[in-house]
This record gives C-alpha cells, sequence and structure tokens, in this order.
C-alpha cells in the first residue's frame, strides 16, 4: 500500500489535533471552567459548527467533518462546565 505524501501530512496533523483535543477537554473537566464566552455565545458557535460539520457530511467530507464534530462535542462540554458552575 503506498502512502502519499499528502496523506502522511494529514495523518500527522490530524493525530497532533487529536493530542490537542484531548488536552483540551481534559483541562475544561479537570478546572471546571469553560470558555470564557457567554452560554448564548457557545451555543450559537457550536449550532453554526454543526450545521458546517453536516453540510461536510453530506459532501462527502468526512475528516473535516469529524473536525468539526469534535469542535461541537467540545463547545457542548464548555456549556455543561459553564452553566453547572
Amino acid at each position: 500500500m503506498k502512502m502519499t505524501i499528502s496523506k502522511i501530512i494529514s495523518s500527522v496533523f490530524l493525530a497532533i489535533y487529536a493530542i490537542l483535543f484531548i488536552n483540551i477537554i481534559y483541562s475544561i473537566i479537570q478546572t471546571q471552567e469553560g470558555f470564557a464566552y457567554p452560554i448564548w455565545i457557545q451555543i450559537l458557535l457550536a449550532l453554526s459548527f454543526l450545521a458546517v460539520a453536516l453540510l461536510n457530511f453530506t459532501q462527502k467530507r468526512h475528516i473535516l467533518a469529524s473536525v468539526l464534530t469534535s469542535t461541537v462535542l467540545m463547545l457542548g462540554i464548555s456549556i455543561v462546565i459553564t452553566s453547572i458552575t
């Protein structure tokens, strides 16, 4: 199986993104502090990212859609943490 340069670069960046994503989620949960935005802005951001993610899924851009979906998950966790505290 032949790996092209673009697939290798994409894999490296996805791995870096996964590490950063896990670190941010861990930090949000550990410190019990969400993002420093009002909840209504976080909800609007989450809905916007969700709409773009769904659009990318329908256009078969699965990697970008997955990254955007993980962003929606991150914002969802931030909204929950922010509303609890």
